[in-house]
């Protein structure tokens, strides 16, 4: 969703790391102390405020650091257009600061600190707002320095493989401080001290002292900061300029300006009501319900969490879990061959002889497939340093490279690099460097018995027919409520199947009914008709199978080869053709009881309060919601946003007085 109220004014520090100011870009020509100070336009929308917020000739030098150079010199914008946005994007932001305080005023809920004056901005953040505000400034300074710093880039010892597939949009997690723990990034490890009051002279920034690269970089950003007049009363410490102290600022301003945009944008979600909901969910049922055979199999290969199939009149359909334990090309080599030799000797097979030659083949399969050795893919992911920890001697996957709470932990060595001495706390930036020292290697037996441990618990029997046809090595039965079934599978493929495309999928890959006379299958045969089976689609076949009495479980999974290799296929979904939800309640209630027996309507109101904190974004509620309110939000925002500037600025009210000829000379490049 797009931002409206934002400070555009906030600071972008990887932008300026760097960059020579006046030595590259050369905005500005005259940068004596006095010039820069001019004011070049004043903003004041309301009687109250004893005087008019000022914009000096240097905040145009500072946003042309931060964003400005780059619509010059990347996206081809003129200087007179670069300086005039930046002028309009100052000014408009100060209407939205001061526009945000003179609403919060108004409810006694939005004032917090009320010793404070209507137009100190103080007055409306919370202790929690402005140790962020500060830590945040604090760490962009010290990161500003570290940018100057001349450090040897780290090579990384070359792998033989390419990187292991990775989760959709995974992300390493962030390592989330609380308010004490910023308080001992910007005061010291004594933080907080009992009734002592902190003050910007007891801020810490890393200026190098002790360390004669950083402290040499240092000296370069104070360099930069002197020659475009940001440096302010400095004599010792960052914390004293311009630069610190603007950076502060906008900070604050960032966070008031995100609360207040928040209130308008729940404000506007709650005009949405589950009656808008349920008539956009009857409109995608009606969609389905009338589809062919061929658009629904279509739609089953393309339903994701927040387009789930709703209704199927087409037969019986379904999803199974593939994990392929793939063979090598030694094998695949030896298996080509085979049938090669064999279409040369029989050019022209009967029906019988390709049924014995099927039979056959599967019996020199599986021979060759018994020596398939099996090995933890995710060893990649650790070499190119995503995201997970090692606690003792089990190293697990973190952040959005886990599905299960229950991770499954990589399979092999794994050795710290650089550990933290005994006593000693982790550096800021610290993050933990590891080498995999050994993977290991699991036979199929050995790796049956650890995937059934991890996901069922136990080893479990098998159930199929001794004389069930060879091409299958093993039929399962599980049934009832597994904890995390769906994430422990994707825990599995991830690391172990060798079949891309079994990666990253919804419910896994859709099995169709047998093909009509002369239409064809979509997979291997043996593929397809273990699916069937396992879902229930084929009950001659599965009687064929299993043992008499044996059942299939909507957890159990059955194992077949194809010239691939083995296919572990896990049951994942099954829609017959008296599967409908026509309404979105009956939809909620049977695929969201994850929330218990609550009322649909105080679910919707927790979601929209905790909007951007709720736990399940792929929740069906939560996208069907997003889509329905999303075009209602930005509308209002963008409503909100003309009515603030067309009342402030786009008028001859006065709130807005520019003195043009004070920066006349930055238009001309």
């Amino acid at each position: 969703m797009r931002k409206t109220f934002i400070t555009i004014a906030s600071l972008m520090m990887t932008l300026i790391m760097g960059l020579t100011f006046l030595g590259g870009c050369k905005l500005i020509t005259t940068n004596s102390k006095k010039d820069m100070n001019q004011v070049i336009a004043t903003v004041k929308i309301s009687s109250d405020m004893e005087k008019a917020d000022e914009i000096y000739k240097k905040d145009i030098a500072m946003a042309y650091l931060n964003y400005g150079y780059m619509y010059e010199y990347s996206y081809g914008y003129t200087r007179e257009k670069v300086v005039k946005m930046i002028v309009n994007n100052l000014v408009n932001n100060r209407v939205y600061v001061q526009y945000a305080m003179q609403e919060f005023n108004k409810s006694n809920e939005t004032i917090v600190d009320s010793t404070k004056g209507n137009w100190d901005i103080d007055r409306y953040l919370t202790a929690s707002e402005k140790m962020d505000a500060l830590y945040s400034t604090v760490k962009n300074m010290n990161e500003l320095i570290t940018s100057y710093m001349d450090v040897e880039d780290k090579v990384q010892d070359s792998m033989p493989e390419a990187v292991r597939t990775i989760p959709t949009n995974a992300k390493n997690a962030e390592k989330k401080l609380d308010d004490t723990q910023k308080g001992q990034y910007v005061y010291g490890k004594d933080y907080p001290k009992t009734d002592y009051v902190y003050t910007d002279s007891d801020v810490i920034i890393d200026d190098g002292v002790e360390n004669a690269e950083r402290r040499k970089a240092y000296n370069k950003v104070i360099n930069l900061l002197r020659s475009n007049e940001l440096l302010g009363d400095y004599t010792n410490s960052l914390t004293e300029t311009t630069y610190y102290q603007e950076t502060l600022q906008s900070h604050k301003e960032q966070a008031l300006l995100d609360r207040f945009e928040k209130s308008i944008i729940t404000e506007a979600r709650k005009t949405v009501s589950l009656s808008d909901l349920a008539e956009v969910y009857a409109d995608r049922f009606n969609t389905q319900n009338n589809m062919t055979e061929t658009e629904f199999a279509e739609k089953l290969s393309s339903a994701t969490a927040s387009d789930p199939v709703l209704v199927n009149n087409n037969g019986t359909y379904g999803y199974v879990y593939n994990l392929l334990l793939g063979a090598n090309d030694t094998t695949t080599a030896k298996i080509t061959k085979y049938v090669d030799d064999w279409k040369k000797l029989n050019p022209q097979p009967t029906v019988e002889e390709k049924e014995q030659f099927e039979k056959d083949k599967a019996e020199y399969r599986k021979d060759l497939f018994n020596n398939i050795t099996v090995k933890d893919m995710r060893y990649s992911w650790i070499w190119s340093g995503y995201d997970g920890q090692l606690s003792g001697t089990e190293y697990t996957f973190t952040g959005d490279y886990a599905f299960a709470t229950d991770s499954l932990p990589f399979q092999g060595d794994v050795k710290l690099l650089n550990p933290v001495a005994n006593g000693e706390e982790e550096p800021e930036n610290y993050k933990a460097e590891y080498s995999v020292t050994n993977v290991r290697k699991f036979n199929l037996t050995s790796f049956i018995e650890m995937m059934e441990t991890y996901l069922y618990g136990g080893t479990q029997n098998d159930v199929k027919k001794t004389d069930a046809p060879n091409a299958y090595y093993k039929v399962v039965n599980v049934d009832g409520d597994l904890a995390q079934y769906d994430e422990k599978i994707n825990e599995l493929l991830f690391a172990f199947s060798t079949d891309s495309g079994s990666l990253n999928t919804y419910k896994g890959y859709s099995i169709a009914p047998v093909p009509e006379l002369g239409g064809s299958e979509t997979y291997m045969q043996e593929f397809a008709d273990a699916g069937r089976i396992l879902l229930g689609m084929d009950t001659d076949a599965r009687a064929d199978v299993l043992d008499s009495g044996a059942t299939l479980g909507n957890k159990s999974y059955i194992m077949v080869a194809t010239d691939y290799g083995y296919h572990i296929m896990f049951y994942s979904q099954v829609f017959d053709n008296t599967f409908a939800y026509e309404t979105l309640d009956e939809y909620l209630e049977a695929f969201c009881n994850k929330y218990g027996k609550a009322d649909w309507q105080s679910v919707l109101n927790d979601m929209i309060d905790n909007w951007d904190d709720f736990e399940d974004k792929d929740h069906f509620l939560y996208t069907l919601f997003d889509s329905v309110a999303s075009t209602k939000v930005n509308t209002v925002l963008t409503n909100a946003q003309n009515k603030i500037l067309n009342d402030y600025v786009y008028n001859d009210g006065g709130y807005v007085v520019k003195y043009e000829s004070r920066y006349a000379e930055l238009l001309i490049a």
